[in-house]
C-alpha cells in the first residue's frame, strides 16, 4: 500500500458515493457517509481530485430513486474530474475482463479498471469487493471510506 499524498486522484465507486443516501439508522451507514462527506469536503478544497468515469453514469442511471440519481450526477459533474481523456480503452476493457474471470462483477470492474488505470485510490463500502481487490494485489490503494481517512492520518 503507498502513502496518500496531498492531491492524490481518487476513485469512489457508486457504493461509497451513495453512503450518504442509505439508511443512516445502521451506525455503519453512518459512519461511512461521514467519512464520505469529508473526503468530498477535501476535494472541493482541492486537497484530492476525485475521478469521474462512463460507469458512475451507467450506474447511477440505474438507480430507481430520481433523488438520488440527481444528486450523484450532481456531486459527480460539479466535483469529479472527467477520466476520459486518460483513459487508454482497449487496456481498460482487457483489464476489466481479466478482473471479471476471478469473480469480479461487470460494472465493479470497471470501476477498478478505471481507478487503476489512473493510478487513483479506490475507495468502495462493498466489503466483498473489497476483499476481491486485496487478492488481486493491485499497485493502488483499496479500502473503505474510513480506512482511507485513517490512512491519511485524519481520524
Amino acid at each position: 500500500m503507498e502513502d496518500m499524498k496531498r492531491g492524490k486522484t481518487l476513485y469512489l465507486d457508486v457504493c461509497a458515493l451513495q453512503r450518504p443516501y442509505d439508511d443512516l439508522e445502521v451506525i455503519r451507514n453512518e459512519i461511512e457517509a461521514a467519512a464520505v462527506y469529508l473526503i468530498l469536503s477535501l476535494s472541493v478544497l482541492g486537497e484530492y481530485t476525485l475521478y469521474h468515469s462512463p460507469v458512475h453514469d451507467m450506474e447511477i442511471k440505474r438507480n430507481p430513486d430520481p433523488v438520488v440519481t440527481s444528486a450523484l450526477m450532481r456531486i459527480l459533474e460539479s466535483q469529479a474530474k472527467d477520466i476520459k481523456p486518460l483513459i487508454k480503452t482497449d487496456a481498460l476493457v482487457e483489464r476489466a475482463r481479466g478482473f471479471m474471470s476471478r469473480g469480479i462483477k461487470n460494472l465493479d470492474a470497471l470501476h477498478l479498471a478505471h481507478a487503476e488505470q489512473t493510478g487513483s485510490a479506490f475507495i468502495s463500502c462493498d466489503d466483498d469487493l473489497l476483499k476481491k481487490c486485496k487478492k488481486e494485489k493491485l499497485e493502488i490503494w483499496t479500502g473503505d471510506p474510513i480506512d482511507f481517512l485513517r490512512s491519511e492520518g485524519r481520524l
